[in-house]
């Protein structure tokens, strides 16, 4: 692999999505030698390559492909919600297939995605490359429904009470 020489943009292609967060911009969280830590705001969705071919292509390209808690490659494209002075750096474009804005809410795992990457190089040499997400077109939409349906009812005007305490216990308490 070579030092990638000046900033460009990177099409992934025909790749399949999992937990995108497009919408609203998450802490994310991890752990690195077993210890824990967070990162800032930011946007992201998980790649799997449909073909061992295309995970190649994306190693060749700087990309930072790693095997899951499954085994399973994956890419993780990031896009941080602030820029370095504060500002914000705006959501990443999502579209569908004719090019037209899109619920990126909608997007459920197992649908299959065109992603735009930003990358830069930075480092001694070149040698590291900075990359961000840009954009994401959806080919082929798995929708995603939120729950199986299990939910609350709707109660009466009756107010949240403490499981186990009557009423006058709660009265002697303040």
């Amino acid at each position: 692999m070579t030092n990638l020489e000046k900033p460009r943009n990177f099409m992934i292609t025909n790749a399949e999505a999992y937990y995108p967060k497009l919408d609203t911009p998450q802490i994310g969280k991890g752990t690195v030698n077993g210890r824990p830590f967070t990162t800032p705001l930011q946007f992201e969705i998980q790649l799997r390559a449909k073909d061992e071919a295309t995970l190649q292509l994306w190693k060749d390209n700087h990309l930072p492909v790693r095997a899951n808690k499954e085994g399973v490659e994956t890419l993780t494209i990031r896009r941080r919600a602030l820029k370095k002075d504060g500002s914000d750096n705006g959501k990443p474009r999502v579209v569908g297939n004719d090019k037209q804005p899109m619920d990126a809410k909608t997007i459920g795992n197992g649908s299959t995605v065109n992603v735009i990457v930003w990358q830069a190089p930075y480092g001694d040499n070149n040698e590291s490359v900075f990359n961000s997400l840009t954009a994401v077109q959806v080919t082929e939409l798995v929708e995603y429904n939120g729950s199986d349906g299990v939910d609350f009812d709707i109660l009466s005007d009756a107010a949240p009470t403490v499981a186990g305490v009557k009423d006058e216990d709660l009265e002697a308490m303040f």
